[in-house]
């Protein structure tokens, strides 16, 4: 329905010029009204933003458009796990379901095209793959964890050959850059210890340089601590990375090269961890409990806890506020490309490593209240004006 608006008689041309320029201005105020600082300090851009955003409302909204992933279709629109997403530059949607071994390719309308690989050790199949990629040359990758071994296809599905990376043991994919350099986790101890490495490798797996550590939490052994200060991150469109470590509200941007080039920073006051929130916890943890481990919690929540960036640069941090209403919705800090902080609004579906940003969308894994895993498109709208 197209709406119509009509200007009483009273309205005149040099009124109406005045009204746009008048609320062109608010507009203006409100974006000016930031009052952080960027400063180059030490050859480091440092961005300083205050504790209250620019914008007091929400200013990106997700609509959802599109749904794959339901009993009412064919199994081949089910999963039975997810474990990878990816999507190529026609809109192709391309899903790793990891149980069954094989990747799931979709239309840009949601409808089944084939299917690559399957269980197996012959050429082109998988045993335990926990990762998917379309790297900057076109090809899908597959990383076998079971075999050691990187599965390369093209995107019709042909098998191209496949990479051995045995001697780096327990190593999780994260990111293939556009040098074709791997970003990988190489996992220590298994949880609730936990405990892992960061790296860049070459295309031959060797080690270039290492971004992040935890240390494990050997406490862990008799109690664990489920909101344990640790880092998060994530890789830009242009290989940059970000790196956070949630015992202290700050962001640094590392190039390609490893070197620090930005620091983002907030004004941030921790929040207490109340009787209610230990209950959340422990309901998110009962499978755990059930089986005799114990949770510690600390006074205080870390500073965030998750980091996204999409395919311009927007920045979303996780914090450890709920909407009170809806009590699995967290609120998230949104910073634009330079730093700046402009938001803070409750989303209620799934930002992380794993999303894909591509041309104004968002591609998610979701997982219903049955515990079927689908896969969800958002169109994403940001509106700074309201």
């Amino acid at each position: 329905m197209r709406i119509k608006f009509y200007a009483p008689a009273f309205v005149t041309p040099s009124l109406i010029l005045s009204f746009i320029l008048f609320n062109a201005m608010g507009c203006r105020q409100q974006e000016s009204a930031w009052r952080g600082s960027i400063k180059d300090e030490k050859g480091i851009t440092v961005v300083r933003n205050p504790a209250q955003p620019i914008y007091k409302k929400d200013i990106i909204s997700f609509e959802e458009e599109l749904q794959i992933g339901s009993a009412d279709k064919s199994d081949k629109y089910i999963f039975s796990a997810i474990d990878g997403l990816d999507v190529d530059d026609n809109g192709h949607i391309y899903v790793l379901d990891s149980r069954a071994a094989q990747v799931k390719v979709f239309g840009p309308d949601g409808e089944y095209l084939r299917s690559i690989g399957g269980r197996g050790q012959g050429p082109g199949e998988m045993q335990m793959p926990l990762f998917l990629q379309i790297t900057a040359d076109n090809e899908l990758v597959v990383q076998d964890l079971a075999a050691q071994h990187f599965l390369y296809f093209s995107l019709d599905g042909q098998f191209l050959g496949k990479e051995a990376y045995w001697k780096e043991r327990a190593l999780r994919a994260v990111k293939i850059d556009q040098q074709g350099n791997l970003i990988g986790l190489k996992i220590g101890a298994p949880p609730p210890m936990g405990g892992w490495v960061l790296r860049k490798y070459n295309s031959n797996f060797e080690p270039i340089m290492t971004l992040a550590e935890q240390p494990p939490d050997m406490a862990a052994k008799t109690e664990y601590n489920i909101l344990r200060p640790t880092f998060y991150f994530d890789v830009f469109a242009n290989d940059n990375i970000i790196l956070g470590h949630s015992g202290k509200y700050e962001l640094d941007i590392l190039n390609p090269e490893g070197k620090l080039i930005k620091k983002i920073l907030k004004k941030h006051r921790r929040m207490r961890i109340r009787d209610d929130d230990k209950d959340f916890y422990r309901e998110r943890y009962e499978s755990f409990i059930k089986i005799g481990g114990k949770v510690k919690f600390p006074n205080h929540f870390p500073c965030f806890c998750g980091l996204a960036v999409d395919d311009k640069g927007r920045i979303f941090v996780k914090t450890f506020e709920r909407e009170k209403s809806k009590k699995d919705m967290f609120y998230f800090d949104l910073f634009d490309e330079e730093g700046k902080y402009l938001a803070k609004m409750p989303i209620a579906i799934n930002l992380d490593r794993d999303s894909v940003w591509k041309n104004g969308k968002l591609y998610m894994v979701e997982t219903s209240q049955d515990e079927v895993p689908m896969v969800k498109r958002f169109r994403v709208s940001l509106n700074l004006h309201h």
